[in-house]
C-alpha cells in the first residue's frame, strides 16, 4: 500500500511521456530536460535575430530594393511572423501539441532559412521565422504544485533569458560579421545551421518530455 502510495506521488497530474502514460516525475522533465529547450531557444535565436536588424541592407543591396521599400519589407517579415507564432499556438492547444508544433514550424524555419541561403547565392535562380510555443512547453516540464519543481520552472525563465540574450548576441555580432564579410549566402546557410542544430536539440529529449495532452475542442 505504501508503495502504492508512493508510486502515486511520483506522477504528475496533467502530463504525459511520447506514448500517452502518465509522466513520471523522477523520468520526466525538469530542470535537465529543460536545458534541450533552453538550448533550442538559443540556437533558434542565433538563427534569427541578425535578420531583423541587417535584413534591410539584403533588400537594398543584393535584391535592389528602394530603401523605404526594403524597411517596409522588413516590417512585413516580423508582423507576419508574430502572426504565424499565434496561428500556431492555436493549433498547439487544440489540435496536435506543443512538441509537435515546435518541430513543424521549426523545419518550416529551417527551410525557409536554407532557401534564402540558395536564392542568395544564385541570385536568379525565395523566409521564415516562426517563435512558437518553446516557452509553454519548458514550463511543463515542471509541477508548480511541488514547490521546488515551481522555484526550478522560476529558475528556467530566468535562464530562458539568458538563452535569448546568448543566442542573439552572437547572431548579432558574428552572424551579422558573416553577413557583411563572407556574403549573404553564408549569412543564411550560418543561420540554417544554427536553426538545425536547434532543431536537433529540442528534438533529443523526446523520450524525457512531459507533454501537455490535447483536448481537442469541437468547432460548432
Amino acid at each position: 500500500m505504501a508503495k502504492a502510495d508512493h508510486l502515486h506521488h511520483d506522477l504528475v497530474e496533467g502530463k504525459v511521456d511520447w506514448k500517452g502514460r502518465t509522466a513520471v516525475k523522477k523520468t520526466h522533465g525538469g530542470m535537465k530536460t529543460s536545458l534541450l529547450i533552453l538550448g533550442a531557444f538559443g540556437f533558434e535565436n542565433l538563427a534569427t535575430v541578425s535578420l531583423a536588424v541587417n535584413l534591410v541592407t539584403y533588400f537594398n543591396g543584393v535584391m535592389h530594393f528602394e530603401i523605404a521599400d526594403a524597411a517596409n519589407e522588413v516590417t512585413n517579415y516580423l508582423g507576419t511572423s508574430y502572426i504565424l507564432s499565434i496561428l500556431v499556438a492555436v493549433l498547439a492547444d487544440t489540435y496536435i501539441g506543443i512538441f509537435k508544433a515546435v518541430l513543424i514550424s521549426g523545419t518550416v524555419e529551417l527551410l525557409g532559412l536554407a532557401l534564402l541561403a540558395i536564392q542568395a547565392h544564385y541570385p536568379k535562380a525565395w523566409h521564415c521565422r516562426n517563435q512558437s510555443c518553446s516557452a509553454s512547453h519548458g514550463a511543463d516540464q515542471f509541477d508548480d504544485k511541488d514547490p521546488q519543481e515551481a522555484r526550478h520552472m522560476s529558475n528556467f525563465f530566468n535562464y530562458l533569458l539568458l538563452a535569448l540574450c546568448f543566442g542573439g548576441s552572437i547572431s548579432l555580432t558574428f552572424g551579422v560579421w558573416i553577413q557583411d564579410n563572407k556574403g549573404w549566402d553564408w549569412g543564411f546557410g550560418f543561420g540554417a545551421i544554427a536553426m538545425f542544430l536547434g532543431l536537433i536539440t529540442f528534438a533529443s529529449g523526446l523520450l524525457k518530455y512531459r507533454l501537455h495532452p490535447v483536448k481537442k475542442k469541437q468547432v460548432s
